[in-house]
């Protein structure tokens, strides 16, 4: 996976590189925007499996300013949240998903049965390890 994530990023900074030399919103540039954008997809799909989950973030994030519509996005940054215990975000970007692509319904639905799992598991975790604090 490191490696898959060295080359997105080797070709991401190339195809940048290129997109500097064009007049934002140019035709160009645009077309450069739109190679750029599964790269930068695929390299985060490598940083979630990585557990980089805050460069996930900041790349979906910024993805979505400019394609509102981007399912993907939307899917691996509610990945993210999730992983980062950003509940709500989580929960705001899977129906962001459901509400761009309903066929996505079964992925989506696994994705919130595994998040209200950890959030049970981690407030079981919580009862034990605060129980001793009030009860002294």
């Amino acid at each position: 996976v490191q490696e898959a994530s060295a080359k997105y990023y080797d070709a991401i900074a190339c195809l940048k590189n290129l997109q500097m030399k064009e007049q934002p919103g140019s035709p160009d540039w645009i077309e450069l925007d739109q190679k750029i954008t599964p790269l930068l997809l695929n390299y985060c799909q490598c940083k979630l499996q990585c557990e980089e989950y805050y460069e996930v973030l900041d790349h979906c994030s910024s993805i979505l300013n400019k394609y509102e519509d981007n399912v993907k996005a939307y899917f691996k940054r509610g990945k993210a949240h999730a992983a980062v215990w950003n509940v709500a975000e989580a929960q705001a970007d899977f129906a962001k998903v459901l509400a761009l692509d309903p066929s996505l319904r079964p992925i989506v639905s696994k994705e919130l049965r595994s998040l209200e799992a950890r959030l049970r598991e981690k407030d079981a975790e919580d009862k034990i390890r605060f129980k001793g604090i009030f009860s002294q």
